[in-house]
């Protein structure tokens, strides 16, 4: 999947997420079903964040991957989704491991238009 197709699908599943939820980006996140084409998963992730934005602003996992955001930018922001919340950083890293197959939207809460998505697909056994 092309770089601006994955951008488009992710901010259209954060703000079709905010909008099912209610007017707040962080307002219970839910869980949602997965698109039909996505890449293949990353085995360890890291996401920068960064002046805001994630990048990548979105990660295909498996289930039971560990998810990696690196504060790189000088100023704070956080990373919420459903059931996880970092704080608001303003340097250091969060990780979240994810084990439900799904995708789970996340936000930073000072800056409603920095969305991600990780995309959370069955582990092949």
């Amino acid at each position: 999947m092309n770089r601006l197709r994955l951008r488009t699908l992710t901010s259209i599943t954060a703000i079709v997420m905010i909008a099912i939820v209610g007017c707040s980006p962080t307002d219970d996140l839910v869980v949602a079903p997965l698109p039909d084409d996505l890449d293949s998963p990353s085995a360890s992730p890291v996401i920068a964040v960064i002046d805001n934005a994630y990048e990548p602003e979105a990660v295909v996992i498996t289930a039971g991957t560990t998810v990696t955001w690196e504060w790189q930018g000088r100023a704070a922001h956080d990373v919420v989704g459903p059931r996880f919340d970092s704080g608001i950083m303003i340097a250091g890293s969060f990780q979240q491991t994810f084990t439900e197959v799904g995708s789970h939207p996340y936000v930073c809460s000072l800056h409603p238009g920095m969305v991600g998505v990780a995309h959370v697909i069955e582990a092949v056994s």
